[in-house]
């Protein structure tokens, strides 16, 4: 079990969240994002989860989906006790540099960080100016 306020829960989430509290849900915070399949924190305990086909639907880039830090909205279906995320609540702020290729699509690494840090091991010969370029550009 989890104390929602010791993972960062706010009354700006409170208030977000309010209408799916209302709903029967629960409220979750993304620790692990791996493949479409996620791990969150709740006053349930750990528990894994996946995101609902009608968010899967509605959502226009991959920003739209969960990401770690994100608080989301949960319910568990009945039938089967499948824990579902029935919508991500809004972040107060997020980490998105451009994602890899020709596509510029947003992709969330992380969101409602207040500190973080930025690590990198030994720089090859040719790799410090693109490091430095990744360092300052709008993420």
């Amino acid at each position: 079990m989890y104390d929602l306020e010791s993972l960062g829960w706010s009354e700006f989430f409170e208030s977000a969240f309010q209408p799916y509290r209302e709903q029967g849900h629960f409220a979750g915070r993304v620790v692990l994002e791996e493949r479409g399949a996620y791990r969150l924190y709740t006053e349930q305990g750990e528990v894994s989860a996946r995101v609902r086909g009608k968010l899967r639907y509605d959502s226009e880039s991959s920003a739209d989906f969960p990401a770690v830090g994100d608080w989301v909205a949960v319910s568990r279906r009945e039938r089967d006790g499948l824990i579902q995320i029935q919508a991500v609540l809004p972040r107060r702020s997020k980490f998105l540099p451009k994602a890899a290729g020709a596509n510029s699509e947003e992709q969330v690494l992380a969101a409602n960080v207040d500190t973080g840090g930025l690590f990198q091991g030994r720089v090859l010969d040719g790799m410090l100016r693109g490091f430095e370029q990744y360092l300052v550009s709008d993420c």
